[in-house]
């Protein structure tokens, strides 16, 4: 899940003006706000969702697929710093993942890696 600025009323915007005055406490009591938002929409309506659709499409159980990633190595083209070394990660399909760190650190990449293979599944 993403949450943009939206102006003042924004959680983004909260966030941003939490860090900016250096209150840790409001900034992490945003994100466990995040997290919660985050899990209600999984289990709550999308895991719903999920199980219509496959009972519908005659399967009765949702398969255990994991995707894993082994050995993701990636530094700055104009760098020499790393930013992952060896990265192993196995996601279950029961699993809920939320990957926090500070800016350059390799967030954004792990999520364009995730994203080339469900394109690479899908055209396969």
């Amino acid at each position: 899940m993403i949450f943009g600025g939206g102006g003042a009323l924004g959680i983004g915007y909260f966030i941003q003006d939490r860090r900016t005055n250096t209150d840790i406490a409001g900034v992490f009591a945003a994100i466990i706000v995040i997290v919660i938002i985050g899990m209600v929409v999984e289990y709550g309506i999308f895991r719903n969702i999920e199980n219509k659709t496959f009972r519908k499409w005659g399967n009765d159980t949702m398969s255990n697929e994991v995707l894993k990633i082994s050995n993701l190595v990636k530094k700055y083209d104009n760098s020499d710093r790393v930013i992952l070394n060896n990265l192993d990660l196995t996601i279950n399909d029961e699993d809920f993942l939320c990957i926090l760190g500070p800016s350059g650190c390799g967030k954004i990449y792990i999520n364009k890696m995730y994203c080339l293979v469900l394109k690479t599944m899908k055209e396969a």
